[in-house]
């Protein structure tokens, strides 16, 4: 789900940590809470992916791991479901939720925008994701689950930095439009014969608003969709 290869390009620039740990470090000097956003349904879709009968049973376990990171408020984020959502089910999910007191947010925008607004705002620090369509959006702070370091007991997490991501790889938000236009997304087919390498380099170059103007019109003007 999410930019082709994206997770493996940018994984060198990622500090590994127990979510507990990365929550005490990250707490507002107000309150003394981490806020952590995460994309409600993108995780019930996760869910049901890996077997649709224990939904809850998922469900219930990944509640459980949030609870054991301290000082930790999430918020949960949902829009409304595409078609072949069991809807009855998205409401037992969501009771779910509540039973363990999250936030639960509403919103008809686009959940990775309104994840990656809310963090540029300073609502949330970071957002909880495995969904590579996230940096697009510009979000400063993605927590990656690590399921191989993770273990019964605590939650691992890959972290990601934009400013990081930028520092080192030289790529910024408009990079990943870039790369998202041409290696292709959840939200569109990429440009056929120019693979992740080129899309790379290309995002590195500059002139990002000019470049993403000219590639989004080809795409949209060519009907085999190639430059």
């Amino acid at each position: 789900m999410g930019i082709q290869d994206i997770w493996n390009f940018i994984k060198p620039t990622a500090i590994t940590m127990k979510l507990a740990d990365y929550t005490l470090e990250n707490r507002n000097t107000s309150d003394l809470v981490c806020r952590i956003g995460i994309d409600a349904l993108a995780l019930f879709r996760g869910f049901r992916a890996v077997d649709p009968s224990t939904v809850f049973i998922q469900t219930y376990d990944f509640l459980c791991h949030l609870c054991r990171a301290p000082a930790a408020d999430f918020i949960f984020v949902y829009t409304s479901p595409e078609s072949g959502v069991n809807v009855d089910e998205l409401e037992q999910f969501k009771e779910l939720l509540k039973a363990f007191n999250y936030h639960i947010h509403v919103t008809e925008a686009e959940v990775n925008a309104e994840l990656s607004a809310m963090s540029n705002f300073g609502l949330i620090k970071a957002i909880l994701t495995n969904d590579g369509n996230i940096f697009p959006f510009g979000a400063n702070c993605v927590l990656s689950l690590n399921r191989a370091e993770s273990s019964p007991t605590s939650f691992v997490v890959d972290v990601y930095c934009a400013r990081t991501i930028q520092e080192r790889l030289g790529i910024s938000k408009e990079g990943f439009i870039l790369i998202a236009l041409i290696v292709g997304s959840d939200y569109n087919e990429g440009i056929h014969g120019i693979g992740m390498m080129t899309a790379i380099a290309l995002a590195k170059c500059g002139s990002f608003v000019e470049l993403n103007c000219s590639i989004a019109d080809e795409i949209e003007s060519n009907s085999r969709h190639y430059l």
